[in-house]
């Protein structure tokens, strides 16, 4: 499976250190492509999937220093939250996706790219907390953009502002 059939064929590797240096890698790589595969089709990745062009450690991971920022921008990238485009999955019966609607916007799909630069509800945190350039005009790719920034400055405000937005939704979403 590893394209190391001659091996067999030959009954020895030849140089034992080149032969085991190629088989880590082809493994690797192959992990590699399965991972990347197995995010590809699943449904619960279409974020992440989006956002990120290698599954590999972030460095946001060590620039955002509070554990509640780190965390709340970690869930959103990761769709481990509770914005209706999840939720909805697990509402029973299965609320299409086409239906996950924001509980502030009327027909709009609440998704992280939505809650990010759409949203009203969140404007005022988005003018506060992201940069200009992202939050005008957005994107995708600019989204993408801005996840993936090496700017330790930009990092901190996502961060902020991604935990501001969960921590100001579930307020506004608990029953009276």
């Amino acid at each position: 499976t590893h394209g190391f059939g001659d091996v067999w064929l030959n009954q020895g590797v030849g140089d034992t250190e080149t032969f085991l240096r190629v088989f880590r890698e082809r493994i690797f790589d192959g992990y590699k492509q399965n991972i990347r595969a197995s995010i590809n089709v699943s449904t619960r990745a279409r974020f992440y999937s989006a956002v990120r062009s290698e599954h590999k450690y972030q460095p946001y991971l060590d620039i955002v220093i509070p554990q509640a920022h780190r965390v709340a921008l970690s869930r959103l990238i990761l769709s481990s939250h509770s914005l209706c485009v999840e939720t909805g999955r697990w509402a029973r019966p299965i609320m299409p996706l086409e239906r996950r609607y924001c509980n502030f916007c009327q027909h709009k799909l609440e998704d992280e790219y939505h809650v990010l630069f759409e949203c009203c509800e969140n404007k005022l945190l988005r003018d506060r907390f992201l940069p200009p350039y992202y939050a005008k005009r957005p994107s995708m790719f600019k989204c993408a953009q801005m996840l993936n920034s090496s700017s330790k400055q930009t990092m901190k405000s996502v961060a902020k502002y991604v935990y501001m937005i969960f921590d100001r939704r579930q307020t506004l979403m608990m029953p009276s």
